[in-house]
Parts: structure tokens; sequence; C-alpha cells
């Protein structure tokens, strides 16, 4: 199954099986070399307009405490990066499951890949009432929010949720929850991620 427009478990698998080919001593370290892992991502992600308005409003913010720019591409980064921590203290994949399920998700996060797709590449058309926003994540974090997919597909095994509607769902959810003043300190939380 694949779980994001990049196929970051299908990327790792197939650099696992390059290097593992025992075709004699100089090809094996020939391969360790040339199958080397893309170190960055970028995922592409959907979130309504009103919620990306409120987070280009809230990135100003912070790019004025911090003095450097800081937008809703950082934003999506840094809070995916804290999700993977509470995962780290709290693994829970059906809560994850409920919370993905129970949202709203744009067409494009809840869009299930094709291996077709992930090898040619999968083109966004513009979704009315939406913004895009692209982000960068390193290979290790992305692969662990896909390790994360797999393991609810062990339970779930119909579930069409992706990477892409991970960081939907951890975005949308700070903003709505700073819209209604449910974070203590918002600005100050971000910023100590970011320094």
């Amino acid at each position: 199954m694949i779980y994001s427009q990049m196929d970051v478990m299908g990327i790792e698998r197939y650099l696992i099986n390059k290097r593992n080919e025992k075709r004699g001593f100089f090809k094996r370290n020939t391969n360790s070399i040339v199958t080397q892992r893309n170190p960055y991502y970028t995922f592409k992600f959907y979130v309504p307009k009103d919620i990306f308005i409120r987070a280009v409003s809230f990135c100003d913010r912070v790019s004025d405490q911090i003095e450097e720019e800081f937008g809703p591409e950082d934003l999506a980064r840094v809070l995916y990066d804290d999700f993977l921590e509470f995962l780290d203290r709290e693994y829970d994949y059906r809560m994850i499951y409920r919370q993905l399920e129970g949202r709203y998700l744009s067409p494009a996060a809840n869009y299930h890949y094709t291996d077709d797709e992930v090898r040619n590449g999968v083109y966004f058309s513009e979704i009315r009432g939406f913004e895009l926003i692209k982000t960068t994540l390193q290979h290790k974090t992305a692969l662990r929010g896909e390790l994360l997919l797999e393991d609810m597909n062990e339970e779930y095994p119909d579930h069409t949720f992706t990477l892409e509607g991970i960081l939907e769902m951890v975005f949308c959810d700070f903003i709505e929850k700073c819209k209604h003043s449910l974070i203590d300190r918002p600005i100050d939380k971000i910023i100590q991620y970011v320094l």
C-alpha cells in the first residue's frame, strides 16, 4: 500500500533491496554509495482558505518575534514534528485513526495513490475553496508517518489515509484550536521549536 505522494516506504524498501544484493564485494559497496536516500521530500496538502488566512496571520506574528521568515510551510513542519513527539510519548494509532476519520479532509488529502501515479508523479489541479501548502520533511520523519499508517492498516485495512492527510489534520487542528483560544500562548510554543 502507498501512503503518500512520495511513497517513502517504497523508496526505503527499494534501497534496502538494492543494498543487499549479493553480487560480489565491489558491487555491494557501489550499491551502498549509489543508492543513498534523498534526505528531504516535499509534500503537498490542501487546507480550507479561511484556515490558510488565519495561518498566514499567525505565521506573520511568529516572523515578527523571531525576526526571520516563517510561513505556513514552516508551521506545517513544526506541527508535524510536534505530532511525532506526541507519538513517542503516547503511541495510539487508534486515536489518530478516529481523528482522521472524523475530520473533513480536502479531496486531495483523502486521495488513494496508485503505483503508476507515484512513479510518474501526482499532479494536483486547483481545488476551489482550498489553498495548497508545500512542506519539506526529512526522510526519517516522513517514514515515521508512513509507518504509523502501515500500523493502522493492520486493524483498519480499508483506510485510505495518507501522510498528507496527517499533515492537514495537525495543521488545521492547531489553527482551529488557536481560533478558539484552546492553546495557551501558541506563538511561544511554536517559537520554542524554531529557536
